[in-house]
């Protein structure tokens, strides 16, 4: 997949939105593979993998996994 970067806070018509998760497919079509998904809660973000939650040290250590992400999250923040 083609690597994209995407910042933290992101600005659509003059309205601001802050990145509070995204999706991730690893697989070679939608209907198979395995979906991961990393949440912000406050200023942390966690990896969602099945029934393990994993905490990361920093919006720095997911931007490898945002890089490919299938689905993001974002909420409005002005």
């Amino acid at each position: 997949p083609k690597k994209v970067t995407i910042p933290e806070e992101i600005e659509i018509n003059n309205e601001t939105y802050q990145l509070t998760g995204f999706i991730n497919h690893r697989g070679a079509r939608p209907s198979s593979g395995h979906y991961t998904c990393h949440v912000k809660t406050g200023d942390s973000w966690f990896l969602c993998n099945d029934s393990t939650i994993t905490p990361k040290s920093s919006f720095a250590s997911v931007q490898e996994e945002l890089s490919t992400a299938y689905i993001l999250m974002l909420e409005k923040v002005s």
